[in-house]
């Protein structure tokens, strides 16, 4: 079933009636220009038969008065809706993105798997003008152009009937082959379109792993890759420009005929006296503008097939299932740190799960490392307690109480996290020390810098904590220092339980001890999870719980786990034997953990 405008437009409803007046405001402008606009012919014509013919001079100055008077009531409303519209425009593109922007932010991350970010961020720029494109060529230039029309119409029905039939005959054929082209061209421009976001999210994927493909001395695919998605591009694109040439081609056909019908019509009534030149000149300049209108008409009919792609792409984001907040819900207050994962299951997938009536518990202030090989679901049980995900089955409480039934504020309030890969933000060191913390004073931004180790390093800049990072003018840091950052942002987050996923994989083993007895000293109070893949790690935690399959196959202390687990035996000298420390696993406990 085909939408409508009103129905295709209508998540966006909202927006435009905030702005309802200054639509209607711009539309009288428009119609009452378009039929202004539209006098001048017969005015022209007007001209030649009572001035040129009829001699009368006196009606020459009614003419002039009447030609300068609609050219300045034009004039003076053009200006007022040129000024409207950019205000309107930059205001309402505004609120456009911000919408999207607010939804990105409170979508699923199920969706952000699933997209891909050369997508998105054509839909937040070039898409959301397309928005402003539609309402201006759907609601303004076209309907302009088609009043226009019509008064042309009815301008020269008035002065010849058989030559406005002529004009009723043209106006439909173009109408006919300009929606027969369209429904074609809107099948191209989807895939178009399709096909440029892919183009894009591939780009930004090799711009962002351009060393690596150096170091790979995969130039030469990369390259051909890029030649073979950008050909599959062009000749998308190439077959949407010929179908708009041919369209174009087939109206100036049209157009043309209905001229030569005019020229033959109006030699026959003016041979018959049945038609003045006057009327003749008027009515021809009617026709030339009238095939100039059906042109545009055309051609803005063409555009808004390219802007309701982009549209329904804009519309498609905006109607994805948000995540669910409870906003509704109580806050979530930890008091011991307590935390229960409670006969868990979840897959991303039906054919692969990853966790599998997984129970686990942690008591609070303690540290618990996770373990298992990759894709064992360490990662994936500590989304289900940031609430990124939902457990397929079973139950996450925090000090007795189910997380489901909490706020998602008050969860990621109470929980905060520390990845491998730590991304900055363009900006000062300030702006991403505070990222997802309340204002702090200086005092408190150093001694988190000092607790991670990074406050010396800072010191040495010239601008210290005012020292701009990232972007294209920003300072570049290393893995380390970045991850340092990162830490520092969790010793100013008061949150009494905190996941490290890997958080300290870029510092030596110095600098790792220092930060990890900065942690013991934040306080009893605090929970840890770390995902862990180095054996410091291990070595430091009060538990370690080890993952196989999706399930806990075993939770004890490391010693223990070594008499009594196999396959935590077996994970652990794996990691000795790769990182060289010799077997003696008592001796090397003892060591990290002094």
């Amino acid at each position: 079933m085909r939408k409508t405008m009103y129905t295709q437009m209508k998540p966006l409803w909202p927006i435009i009636r905030r702005y309802r007046w200054s639509f209607i405001n711009l539309f009288i402008c428009v119609v009452v220009t378009s039929v202004i606009g539209m006098v001048y012919p017969y005015i022209f014509g007007m001209l030649i038969d009572e001035v040129f013919y009829q001699r009368n001079l006196q009606f020459l100055k009614y003419i002039v008065i009447l030609y300068g008077a609609v050219f300045a009531g034009e004039q003076c409303l053009h200006i007022c809706f040129n000024s409207a519209w950019a205000y309107l425009a930059t205001r309402f593109s505004f609120d456009i993105r911000k919408r999207l922007y607010d939804k990105l932010l409170s979508l699923r991350p199920a969706f952000f798997t699933a997209s891909k970010s050369g997508d998105l961020m054509t839909i937040i720029n070039r898409d959301t003008e397309e928005i402003l494109a539609f309402i201006h060529l759907n609601v303004f230039f076209l309907a302009a152009n088609i009043l226009r029309l019509l008064t042309a119409v009815a301008f020269v029905l008035y002065a010849s009937f058989y030559l406005g039939l002529l004009m009723l005959v043209a106006v439909p054929a173009v109408v006919f082959v300009t929606v027969m082209f369209n429904r074609r061209l809107r099948t191209r421009l989807t895939e178009q379109r399709e096909q440029y976001g892919t183009l894009m999210s591939w780009c930004f994927e090799m711009l962002a792993g351009l060393q690596d493909i150096r170091l790979l001395g995969a130039g030469k695919y990369s390259s051909r890759t890029f030649v073979h998605m950008l050909i599959q591009y062009m000749r998308v694109k190439n077959s949407s420009s010929k179908l708009e040439w041919i369209s174009e081609r087939t109206i100036g056909l049209i157009s043309l005929c209905s001229d030569l019908a005019l020229y033959v019509t109006a030699c026959y009534l003016i041979i018959h006296q049945q038609l003045t030149l006057g009327v003749f000149i008027a009515s021809m300049e009617y026709f030339s503008k009238g095939g100039e209108l059906l042109q545009r008409i055309s051609g803005a009919s063409r555009s808004i097939q390219r802007n309701k792609v982009a549209i329904d792409r804009v519309i498609s984001l905006l109607q994805e299932p948000e995540e669910n907040k409870g906003s509704d819900l109580p806050g979530l207050r930890v008091t011991k740190g307590n935390i229960e994962f409670d006969n868990i299951s979840f897959s991303y997938n039906p054919e692969t799960p990853v966790l599998l009536n997984l129970s686990l518990a942690l008591e609070g202030g303690t540290t618990v490392a996770l373990v298992g090989k990759s894709g064992s679901g360490k990662t994936t049980l500590a989304s289900l307690l940031l609430g990124l995900y939902q457990p397929e089955s079973g139950e996450i409480r925090v000090d007795g109480t189910l997380i489901s039934r909490c706020s998602l504020r008050s969860l990621r309030q109470a929980v905060s996290t520390n990845a491998q890969e730590t991304f900055l933000f363009a900006g000062t060191l300030r702006e991403n020390l505070l990222w997802g913390s309340v204002y702090q004073a200086d005092k408190a931004l150093w001694t988190a810098c000092e607790q991670a180790f990074i406050s010396e390093y800072i010191r040495t800049l010239p601008e210290g904590l005012d020292t701009l990072i990232e972007g294209d003018r920003g300072l570049r840091m290393s893995e380390g220092q970045k991850q340092r950052i990162s830490l520092a942002r969790s010793f100013l987050r008061p949150a009494p339980i905190i996941i490290y996923d890997e958080a300290t994989s870029a510092l030596d083993g110095e600098a790792e001890k220092a930060v990890r007895a900065q942690w013991n000293n934040l306080g009893g109070s605090r929970t840890a999870i770390v995902i862990a893949h180095r054996l410091s790690t291990i070595l430091s935690a009060d538990k370690v719980a080890v993952l196989d399959n999706g399930r806990i196959v075993a939770y004890d202390h490391h010693l223990r786990l070594l008499s009594d687990s196999e396959i935590y035996r077996r994970l652990f000298y794996e990691q000795y034997a790769e990182n060289g420390l010799g077997m003696n696993h008592e001796e090397t406990a003892a060591q990290y953990q002094a």
